[in-house]
């Protein structure tokens, strides 16, 4: 028997990525248990890229290799019937015991597939066109065997369901619960729906690495003990707790790797969260979550891809954090990228959330004109050809990369850390209502583009942090409150300017040299007192000009910033001189 089920993807995976079976098994007559949309409050994109646009490492395939022995599973309503060698039926459930290939079709309104193989045997469990339930226990049961694969045929829509109560007391707990290594792959369709607890749980590594997988879980969407591997996927998730996790505390395991393919998240808890590590090398992510967007307890890397957080409380937190490239749009109502982990009740509204909370930022009337705001947030678009780098030409902003910077002391307010935020490269846009960019320890910054909107209460600022902030390129962009601002405490090559002024929702401040060159043109979606920019395009000794207030027309917008278009109507709010590597304007 062949089948033509092939399909490659790019996307490198690195190296990585059930109990005693129920006695009756579910037998019938058990007893049953393209463009973003503008977000109100919410930075958003107008150009999102692509998993392909995001580059590309290695190769992960989502290819189904067949294996040879097995047999046909036919479902029947209430019954099973099989043909072939390595699996028996009985009572509504099907043990497979032997290595090989088993393709499943059909219907079975109350049963189960147990795997009990040995442990080298490999099994390729095949849905093709299959349809799933068992209230008393998981329709796909892997007990033993070496290396486990779901298949999801071509062209073939596949359902598994649960009940509200498993009948034994075993350690079985999901939709698809694996005590071996589980891979899911293909390109067919399958739905999950998690009624008692979990979406899919293997207690050992998890690779998903293709299919158009839906998930709606009363509890955790995907769980991989060991580690958590996608790639190729379209994986939707609405779980009651966390999204995907990996929770072993081993130093080598509790890991999630995010290669390639579209993920969507809506989480109660947290949406990603490991124990110990993230990576994200590529893809579309959407997340939103109560709890925290991407949790890592030791370290959170992200190299490339496409990330849109529209709710969260704190969007990027670990230990330590790593942003070598891609892009993120980050919405939280506590702090937007956190240097600091640890295990939280991010999920819950603490007092010191609801006291910190803001109403949602709005856009001025008529658009992109300054004045008060009313009505819905704008979009934040990325400018075309990406984000602009080396030093800024006339009319354009100056982007990452080889930039060096200056600054004036800060940080403050927490206690001393050993957290790091190290930022070579990528887009970063938050909009927070607790502060932007907090580290319990020091941020290192030598590329990329970061832009804060928020916060607005003087409890937090833009930036926070305990040990230094040092940044020697890139360039940064912070609006917000002025109670706790600060600037990058060490430069070299980039200068700082911050101004202090308030100025409403919505009002453009614009940046000029003496000649009337643009250097920054910015909006924010929230008040503002305190406005910090830091780029290399800043040179000691120059004079430049302040403008307020007037309108923008064409061009293109990144998280605020203007460029490519026409700005008028604005009113000089100062001329200065740039007298140190941060010169503070009032």
């Amino acid at each position: 028997m062949t089948y033509n089920i092939k399909r490659r993807a790019t996307g490198l995976l690195s190296s990585f990525l059930c109990i005693a079976a129920l006695l009756s098994g579910c037998a019938a007559g058990a007893s049953s248990p393209g463009t973003s949309p503008s977000v109100t409050g919410n930075l958003s994109v107008s150009a999102v890229p692509t998993a392909a646009d995001a580059g590309s490492k290695g190769t992960a395939s989502s290819e189904i290799e067949l294996i040879s022995g097995g047999g046909e599973i036919k479902l029947n309503g209430g019954s099973i019937s099989f043909s072939g060698s390595g699996a028996e039926v009985s009572n509504g459930v099907v043990t497979i015991k032997g290595q090989g290939t088993y393709t499943v079709s059909g219907t079975l309104s109350e049963g189960q597939i147990v795997v009990e193989a040995g442990e080298s045997d490999k099994v390729l469990i095949l849905l093709a066109g299959a349809d799933i339930t068992c209230t008393t226990g998981s329709p796909i049961y892997v007990k033993s065997g070496d290396k486990v694969t779901i298949g999801l045929k071509d062209g073939t829509e596949n359902k598994l369901a649960d009940g509200a109560n498993y009948s034994k007391n075993d350690e079985a707990d999901a939709v698809i619960f694996s005590k071996s290594d589980l891979k899911i792959t293909g390109t067919g369709a399958l739905t999950i729906n998690a009624n008692y607890d979990n979406g899919v749980h293997s207690k050992d590594d998890l690779k998903i690495y293709g299919g158009r997988i839906t998930i709606n879980a009363v509890n955790d969407g995907v769980k991989g003990k060991d580690s958590v591997a996608v790639a190729n996927a379209e994986l939707n998730i609405k779980a009651g707790g966390d999204g995907i996790q990996s929770d072993n505390e081993e130093t080598d395991k509790g890991y999630i790797e995010i290669q390639s393919g579209t993920i969507t998240i809506e989480a109660s808890k947290k949406a990603i969260q490991a124990q110990n590590y993230i990576t994200v090398d590529g893809g579309t992510i959407n997340i939103s979550s109560e709890g925290d967007a991407i949790h890592a307890e030791k370290t959170l890397t992200i190299n490339d891809g496409y990330i849109k957080i529209t709710k969260s409380y704190e969007g990027l937190e670990s230990s330590a954090i790593v942003l070598n490239g891609g892009t993120a749009i980050v919405n939280s109502s506590d702090d937007g990228i956190n240097g600091a982990g640890g295990k939280d009740n991010s999920a819950a509204t603490s007092p010191a959330a609801a006291a910190n909370a803001e109403a949602p930022a709005t856009a001025p009337a008529g658009g992109r004109q300054g004045g008060g705001a009313t009505g819905e947030a704008p979009t934040v678009g990325l400018p075309t050809g990406g984000v602009p780098t080396g030093e800024a030409p006339t009319g354009a902003m100056p982007g990452g990369g080889g930039m060096k910077g200056g600054a004036m002391p800060g940080g403050g307010g927490l206690s001393s850390s050993t957290g790091t935020l190290t930022i070579n490269g990528g887009t970063w846009i938050v909009n927070a209502s607790g502060d932007g960019v907090d580290v319990n320890g020091s941020i290192t910054m030598t590329g990329g583009t970061v832009i804060v909107q928020g916060p607005t209460n003087n409890g937090n600022g833009s930036l926070d942090y305990d040990s230094g902030f040092e940044m020697t390129g890139g360039v940064l962009i912070a609006a917000g409150s002025s109670g706790m601002a600060t600037t990058p405490s060490k430069v070299s090559g980039v200068n700082t300017m911050h101004i202090l002024t308030s100025q409403a929702a919505g009002t453009l401040i614009r940046i000029t040299d003496e000649s009337g060159n643009e250097l920054v043109t910015f909006s924010s979606q929230k008040a503002w007192q305190s406005f910090v920019f830091t780029s290399a395009s800043i040179k000691l000794g120059a004079t430049y000009k302040i403008y307020t207030g007037g309108s923008y027309s064409g061009g293109t917008e990144q998280g605020g910033y203007y460029s490519g278009g026409i700005y008028s109507g604005g009113t000089v709010l100062k001329t200065f001189t740039q007298s140190n590597a941060t010169t503070t304007v009032r």
